[in-house]
């Protein structure tokens, strides 16, 4: 009898704490990382991990996602357009080839998704499978430090001594 009683005491006070975990949670707020409003903890959906146990992004905003409108795209109209060429090693794609070959055909978004690309046959690519991994999600057009003050250098003696005397410096 005294280890049923125990055990129900126990499991009574179970209970209280995870009620007064769930009230605690309700009174906390958290910011929506793509509204920025702060709202509270419970209009966010439940995620293992992560600050209060929570997503980043609010109901509101995960619901407007998913009925975004997203363009059907025929992925082989974004070959034929790009004439099957590697958007991102200038590369013919072969297309016999398969994946997991690296050398086998992929589409790349130009402008990550993760960085706010969008999904519209503008933002697509032919890529082969490996250059489209390599790549990841990084912007084409940003380049280093590095980079840049390489491309200047080129600039600068292009302008300084042609355009042909470059070329020879350059690629001879």
């Amino acid at each position: 009898m005294n280890g049923i009683l125990a055990k129900r005491k126990s499991v009574y006070a179970l209970n209280v704490k995870v009620h007064i975990l769930t009230e605690r949670r309700k009174m906390q707020t958290k910011k929506c990382n793509k509204c920025g409003e702060i709202k509270a903890i419970n209009e966010f959906y439940k995620q293992k991990g992560g600050k209060f146990g929570v997503r980043c992004r609010c109901r509101e905003c995960l619901k407007s996602h998913k009925t975004d409108k997203k363009e059907k795209i025929d992925y082989m109209e974004v070959y034929v357009a790009h004439n099957w060429v590697c958007g991102v090693c200038g590369k013919t794609i072969d297309k016999n080839l398969k994946h997991p070959d690296p050398m086998s055909k992929s589409i790349d978004h130009i402008n990550p998704k993760s960085k706010g690309g969008i999904h519209t046959y503008d933002n697509l690519q032919p890529a082969h499978l490996g250059c489209n991994s390599s790549k990841g999600n990084k912007i084409p057009w940003s380049f280093s430090e590095r980079e840049i003050s390489i491309l200047e250098s080129v600039a600068a003696v292009i302008k300084e001594i042609g355009i042909k005397n470059a070329y020879i410096k350059f690629c001879t």
